[in-house]
Parts: C-alpha cells; sequence; structure tokens
C-alpha cells in the first residue's frame, strides 16, 4: 500500500474505503508526467491522461491513454452530448486540495462525471497523476479497475497518429546535413540539429549589438549606424517609441528620437531579438508559424516591460532579448525542417486537447526549449537568456536567472487567460509572486495596460512577420 499522507485527502480516503493497492513513483517537480514515462520506459498507453470537458449541464471529467488524443464526437455518441473543453479556472473551484494541472482520474469522488476509455486494456499497469506534483500512481489493471468503479466507459479516444519517418528539410538550405533522417520518438531529432548547429550563424547585428552592450558606457552614437543598416527593425524602433506603452509619444519620428525614448537598454533588447528571430524564420504557417511567434514575443515582451519597470535599468535589456527569445526554438524547428515542423502543426490543431509540448516530446522526442537553448548555448549568448530559453515553463527553477525565468513564466500563463501563447497552466503560485513582489491585483492591472494596446501591438507583430531581413 502506498502512502495516502502523500496524497490529496479525499483521494487517500477513497483508495484507503475501496483497498486500492498502488505504488507511489516519486519525480523532480519540474518534469511531467510523460517525460518521466519515457525516462523510466513506461509505454504511453498505460499512462492515463485527464482533461476537463463542460457543456450547458456542467462538467464532465475524460481519461484516456497518452497515446492517445480525446474524440468528441466519440464522446457526443457515447453520452449524447455536445462538450467542449474546460478552462481550467472554470473547473479548478471543483478540486479544492488538488493541483488541477496533475489530475488524477478520479473526478466522480469529487462530484463529477467521469469517463474512461475503452482503450485501456484488462491486463497490464497502469500509471496516473495524483493529484500531487512531482508523483505518479501506479497499479496493476484490476486495482485500475477498481478505483474507477464510478466511472463510465466507452470509446471516447482516436490515434494520436506520427509519422514513421521526418524528412530533413535542412538539406534543402545546405545545413549540412546531408541524407540523415530523423525517426519520430527514436532519439535521433538532437543528433541531427547537432550536426546543423556549426552551420547556423549568429547574425552580425546581433553580435555588434551584444558587443556593445557589454562595454561599461553605450551612447545612442554607438548605437545609430547599427540600426540604420536593418530598415525593417528601425522602423519597428520608431513606432515602439512613439507609443505610450513604451514611454513614447518620441518628440519626432526619428530614430535618434526613438533610441532617446526607448532608452538604450530596451533598444538594445529589443533590437538584437528582432534581428535574430528575423534571421530564422520558419517557411511554413501554423499555429507555431511566423505570425503566431510574432504576436506571442510582442505580447510577452509588452508584459514583461510593464512586470519589471522596477529592476535595475542595466537589467532590462535580458528582460526584452529574453522576452523575444524565449520560444525561438520554434522558429529554428520550422527554419531546419518544414515537413517536421508542417507535422507539429497539424498534431496541434488535430489534437486540441493535448500539451503542445507534450505533442513535441510525442514527434520529436524533445521539446523547443531545449532545441532553442542548446543553439543559443553553442553562440555564447548571455548565460540569462539561455537559461530563459529552456526553463521558461519550469515555475520549480531555481538558480541564478530564476528571476528572468519566473518573469517570463508569469507574463505567458498572464496572457493565456486571453488565448495568447502556449503555457501549460493559468495559475500563479504564490512564491513566483512573492519573488516579482506583486500581488495578482497588481498583474491584473498589468494586463488591462497591455490590452489597452492590443491594435498597437497587433500591428508591430504584423510589420515583423511580413519583415524582410537579408
Amino acid at each position: 500500500m502506498g502512502l495516502e499522507s502523500n496524497l490529496p485527502q479525499v483521494l487517500a480516503a477513497y483508495l484507503t474505503g475501496n483497498q486500492v493497492r498502488f505504488e507511489i513513483i516519486s519525480h523532480p517537480q519540474g518534469e511531467s508526467a510523460l517525460q518521466v514515462a519515457r525516462q523510466r520506459g513506461i509505454a504511453l498507453n498505460k499512462l492515463a491522461k485527464t482533461i476537463m470537458l463542460r457543456d450547458r449541464h456542467g462538467f464532465v471529467m475524460a481519461v484516456y491513454p497518452a497515446d492517445r488524443s480525446i474524440s468528441l464526437e466519440k464522446i457526443r455518441t457515447l453520452t449524447g452530448r455536445d462538450m467542449d473543453y474546460a478552462a481550467q479556472v472554470e473547473y479548478a473551484p471543483l478540486f479544492h486540495e488538488i493541483d488541477v494541472a496533475v489530475l488524477p482520474p478520479v473526478g466522480f469522488i469529487y462530484g463529477v462525471d467521469t469517463l474512461v476509455d475503452a482503450a485501456f486494456a484488462l491486463e497490464g499497469d497502469i500509471y496516473l497523476e495524483t493529484g500531487v506534483r512531482a508523483s505518479l500512481m501506479h497499479l496493476d489493471r484490476g486495482e485500475f479497475h477498481k478505483l474507477i468503479t464510478g466511472a463510465v466507459l466507452g470509446a471516447i479516444s482516436e490515434s494520436l497518429v506520427t509519422p514513421p519517418k521526418i524528412a530533413g528539410g535542412a538539406k534543402r538550405r545546405g545545413l549540412g546535413l546531408g541524407t540523415v533522417v530523423a525517426e519520430a520518438n527514436g532519439g535521433k531529432l538532437r543528433q541531427r540539429f547537432e550536426q546543423a548547429l556549426p552551420d547556423l550563424t549568429l547574425p552580425v547585428v546581433t553580435q555588434r549589438l551584444l558587443a556593445i552592450i557589454a562595454q561599461q558606457q553605450v551612447s545612442i552614437d554607438d548605437l545609430i549606424p547599427i540600426l540604420s543598416e536593418v530598415p525593417d527593425i528601425a522602423s519597428v524602433l520608431m513606432q515602439m517609441a512613439q507609443s505610450p506603452l513604451f514611454g513614447g509619444p518620441a518628440p519626432e519620428p526619428t530614430l535618434r528620437a526613438a533610441v532617446a525614448t526607448l532608452g538604450v537598454e530596451t533598444t538594445i533588447g529589443c533590437a538584437a531579438g528582432f534581428n535574430l528571430n528575423l534571421m530564422y524564420r520558419p517557411q511554413s504557417g501554423g499555429a507555431a508559424g511566423h505570425m503566431g511567434f510574432w504576436r506571442q514575443a510582442i505580447y510577452c515582451t509588452a508584459t514583461l516591460h510593464l512586470l519589471t519597470r522596477q529592476w535595475p535599468s542595466q537589467d532590462r535589456w535580458q528582460v526584452y532579448l529574453g522576452g523575444l527569445l524565449h520560444n525561438f526554438g520554434y522558429l529554428l524547428l520550422g527554419y531546419l525542417d518544414v515537413t517536421c515542423f508542417q507535422q507539429l502543426n497539424r498534431l496541434v490543431l488535430q489534437a486540441p486537447d493535448r500539451d503542445v509540448h507534450e505533442i513535441e516530446s510525442l514527434l520529436l522526442g524533445e521539446s523547443h526549449c531545449q532545441l532553442g537553448a542548446r543553439l543559443t548555448q553553442v553562440w555564447d549568448l548571455p548565460e540569462s537568456v539561455t537559461v530563459a530559453i529552456c526553463e521558461h515553463h519550469n515555475e520549480f527553477y531555481q538558480g541564478r536567472h530564476q528571476k528572468l525565468v519566473h518573469a517570463i513564466l508569469i507574463a505567458n500563463r498572464l496572457l493565456k487567460r486571453y488565448g495568447i501563447g502556449d503555457a501549460r497552466r493559468l495559475l500563479i503560485p504564490e512564491h513566483l509572486l512573492d519573488n516579482m513582489a506583486m500581488d495578482l491585483p497588481d498583474m491584473n492591472r498589468v494586463m488591462d495596460q497591455v490590452l489597452d494596446h492590443c491594435r498597437f501591438l497587433d500591428d508591430l507583430a504584423r510589420h515583423l512577420a511580413m519583415a524582410e531581413i537579408t
């Protein structure tokens, strides 16, 4: 019998009362169930996923294997109810003692109708989340069926198909990959990208800007010649300087006035990020395509601009660079491999119930965070930026640059409430609020300011998505 003290109280009482035998597997807090399954060799059809649905009659919990995707059509056939996906903020109050990011598949003990997919076979083991971070529950199949006695069994999912092979689009761009082909889920993607990395260069303008920031004294005169070489970036900086959101309007529509209004640190961080992102644009659209990327990057940077106003001015350039680059891995994937990138976008649309990071893991064997961070490390970008790229979804990250990591995480979770970005959760833990010396009303006021400038931010994102950098 596992240790009930490690479980939510209601779940522990249910397990004891129904004499369910189980084992608790502990793992690091920052790791997802899918990552743990891969590390321990657990087949994904043995890992239970949980998602919340709703209609006008109320909520329903759906439980299905991690290698499959929920089918709303099948659920409609099974239940006669026209269900849609529920938002975390809507159902969180139903599970007051539970971390709703790791819901256990027992909604019925909390008064929620529960559907369990018939794809779970009658033999073998099952692994499921427990409502507590850093733990999985392991049961044999018989104990699992004893656990879900209060649920309805039925066909509610469909296969989440991944291709047997991913063609190498990078070869067409002369990146030296030859005929190497990565097999999905085979761990070959990392090897392919490592072969490509030496051929990917840091743009010269970004190099020069980062070299300037290393100097103790930076003047506007140092920046003007560099920024003048990239008219699209100069134009965007002048747009920013006219907006009250970034301290404008500038006294006149010139590049010099724009830099003076924005400040040297803001200008360098933004210009370096713009330049780098524009050089490695994906060759295909989709949910993770260039326009979607830029909209999320611009909104995130604007939110960070307001969240970090009290930070020392010498640190602000890292805020803007981190805000613009934290999803750089998406661009890199689309730049290197069109076929793989298109498949990722198709799966994101095909399986809206699945976390995009889980889809990446299923398809690629790693996430866009790891991919982007590996390249910026090769380029020797500031360590703070590389860490932000790698860890910006990890609320438990602790290290030298945790302040920047957590600021980006908070900005993304705030934006996700309005349908922007790829944040995994909406809730902001108390310890992150404390680290930022802010409370939720403060953050809501920040979001009010950001949303007041939606038209301006959308225009800025559109300008950058359409820009041509040579």
